[in-house]
């Protein structure tokens, strides 16, 4: 059995989804200290110079140095999601699918989510479910492993889930100590996810944008190109001091 373990993140790009095709028990690192990166944002293909926008939902963060990911709140201060919609007609209203999907991102992004994490597995969920991807979601608050650390936590929480097999992000391999995961039997394997290039409302080819810029371009096709991308390697031996293992 297999798992991945990743920190939740707003509409994440294709090597999130190859890592969920490949998946038996996908965990939702929520329980992480919440960092200014893909949590709350991402990137879609635009007509401008710069050829990307961003969409950034807002968020209020609870006093105290330590935010847990989970504890993060949308801020609906803001009136985010007007501004998100607007820019995804205005940019992808002339692409191939964009009608076809747009009205299911639309209502779950009109939705008053109060958590940051809530809004993200709701559009993940959403997204799977387009892509033909059937692979459980389970949220790492709802395991017995938040007093385990590094190495110790994943080990344990591929123990808790039965995954016999970690799939890792490749930014793992120099954060990896492997002598826990040979010592419970867990074999680790990087995901060397290649990005596909395909066609976009606008040239050049711009990678590593949400995946919504391919689910609204290409539609039924969209898996096969995300699969299109895939390398696997088993997990060396290599050893370094642990660091954050979760890079996304």
């Amino acid at each position: 059995m297999i798992a991945a373990i990743l920190q939740s993140s707003y509409l994440p790009w294709l090597g999130v989804f190859d890592m969920l095709d490949q998946c038996d028990a996908f965990v939702l690192h929520n329980d992480l200290q919440y960092d200014k990166s893909w949590r709350n944002r991402n990137r879609i293909r635009t007509a401008t110079a710069q050829g990307w926008s961003w969409l950034t939902v807002p968020v209020t963060l609870p006093d105290g140095a330590y935010t847990p990911l989970n504890e993060v709140r949308v801020n609906h201060d803001h009136p985010w999601q007007k501004k998100h919609l607007s820019l995804l007609r205005h940019n992808y209203a002339k692409a191939r699918f964009f009608r076809e999907y747009a009205g299911a991102y639309e209502e779950i992004l009109t939705q008053p989510q109060e958590r940051l994490v809530d809004l993200n597995r709701a559009l993940l969920a959403l997204t799977l479910r387009l892509l033909g991807i059937c692979c459980p979601l389970v949220d790492s608050t709802e395991l017995h492993t938040a007093h385990k650390v590094k190495n110790e936590k994943i080990v344990a929480i591929c123990r808790e889930v039965g995954a016999d097999t970690w799939l890792a992000n490749s930014a793992c391999r120099n954060y990896v100590t492997p002598e826990p995961y040979r010592d419970a039997g867990i074999r680790v394997v990087y995901q060397d996810y290649q990005h596909p290039e395909y066609q976009q409302r606008f040239s050049p080819f711009v990678p590593y944008l949400s995946v919504l810029d391919l689910l609204f371009n290409h539609g039924p096709e969209s898996l096969e190109i995300i699969r299109s991308g895939r390398t696997a390697t088993p997990g060396n031996e290599q050893r370094a001091e642990p660091k954050d293992l979760m890079h996304d």
